[in-house]
């Protein structure tokens, strides 16, 4: 077997952490994609990748009739929670709830998209969030933590995408 062989078998073969796309693939021959389909919604914004192993985070968004969001991350799942508010649950598997809440800036009243997990997401998972929204404006908030090994680098990269920093709760 050649290299060039060998380098083009890579794409089907599962080894060293390939597996999810090898199983991508294999789904999207069959007509099975991961995503949203066209023409579903208005408003679309794919986040930087997340450049660490844990990243508690959040995505809120107001101003939307409906939205969604999915990841690279087979195991990364989001619940869409109306109002959000003190009182939420935060993650999926974890009970913490949100208090400090006020106003538009944090997202106050908006449809909250609740991560199925609390940390423990691939480094170099990317996500997709889309809406529709109610009168032409979507206003969308991401909820990282603020300094540390945690940050998935969002915290410097997102600033420099039209987003600003609000307060902390």
């Amino acid at each position: 077997v050649t290299l060039a062989q060998k380098n083009e078998l890579k794409k089907y073969l599962v080894e060293k952490g390939n597996c999810p796309n090898a199983i991508e693939r294999n789904l999207a021959s069959k007509g099975i994609v991961r995503g949203f389909g066209e023409d579903v919604y208005e408003q679309m914004y794919s986040f930087p990748y997340i450049d660490t192993d844990q990243f508690p985070h959040g995505l809120c968004v107001l101003g939307a009739s409906s939205v969604g969001a999915y990841s690279t991350d087979f195991d990364l799942e989001y619940s869409v929670i109306p109002d959000f508010g003190d009182g939420v649950e935060l993650w999926g598997d974890r009970d913490y709830t949100v208090s400090g809440i006020q106003g538009s800036e944090m997202c106050e009243g908006g449809l909250y998209l609740k991560p199925n997990r609390h940390k423990l997401i691939n480094r170099f998972t990317e996500i997709e969030f889309a809406a529709n929204s109610i009168d032409g404006v979507v206003t969308m908030c991401a909820f990282v933590q603020s300094s540390d090994s945690r940050t998935g680098k969002w915290n410097e990269k997102l600033p420099s995408d039209r987003f600003s920093v609000s307060g902390e709760f």
